[in-house]
């Protein structure tokens, strides 16, 4: 439709029997004029078939068009990335047009940042307890010490493989951060009962004796925790 210098486009929804042909179109009455002509559609414009979207899904009041693909040996975000950066540099988007990366890839980031913010939250929260029990801060660090210790060999286990860091491989460092906390919590403890219990000094022979003799616990619950998280 035009409105003085402005092209409006007009959009009307009609019921199954008003559309079922083209001659149906053509025949629908737009205005009756006070000489009692009658305006058909197709005095005003012309009405033919012609291909095009089965369905055309709206987002925000404005045409919505989904571009899907499956990833397959590459990681989703490092696909992505790729994606993005062969988009900026070779695709001009007509104005009013934008992309917008969605689906698992956005359920993925937003997961990923969740996951972040409470594993720091549970590390946080690791500290005051083994502060709370201990009353050292030294030992504290002690045990916390061996989280990033306990990380290089999932690091060396994910560059050797796909070189992805997926969900599934933070939840397993999270619950890796956890296990080898409880660990260092055994040996710790047993450290002391050593010393105050037995009369042990802290000397390498001592802390050579209560390592092996938690060698087996602390190996038993790291092999289960392989086999669980092996498949994440």
């Amino acid at each position: 439709m035009i409105k003085g210098k402005k092209i409006l486009n007009v959009f009307s929804r009609l019921k199954d029997e008003s559309r079922s042909s083209v001659e149906a179109l053509q025949d629908l009455i737009i205005k009756v004029m006070p000489n009692g002509r009658r305006v058909k559609l197709s005095d005003i414009a012309d009405v033919y078939k012609a291909t095009g979207p089965n369905m055309i899904n709206r987002e925000n009041l404005g045409r919505r068009i989904i571009i899907q693909a499956n990833v397959e040996g590459e990681g989703l975000s490092k696909v992505i990335e790729e994606i993005k950066r062969r988009v900026d540099s070779n695709i001009t988007l007509p104005t009013g047009y934008y992309l917008k990366y969605d689906g698992q890839f956005a359920s993925q980031q937003e997961s990923s940042r969740l996951m972040m913010i409470f594993g720091a939250l549970s590390i946080f929260g690791m500290l005051i307890l083994l502060y709370m029990h201990f009353k050292s801060f030294f030992i504290t660090i002690q045990i916390l010490l061996s989280i990033p210790l306990a990380s290089i060999g999932g690091i060396i286990a994910i560059s050797l493989t796909d070189n992805i860091i997926s969900l599934g491989s933070i939840v397993a460092f999270i619950a890796l951060c956890g296990i080898a906390t409880r660990n260092g919590i055994l040996m710790i403890s047993h450290y002391l009962d050593l010393m105050y219990k037995e009369g042990e000094e802290f000397t390498p022979e001592m802390v050579t004796r209560g390592s092996i003799e938690r060698l087996v616990p602390v190996f038993m619950t790291a092999i289960t925790a392989i086999l669980g998280l092996a498949p994440l």
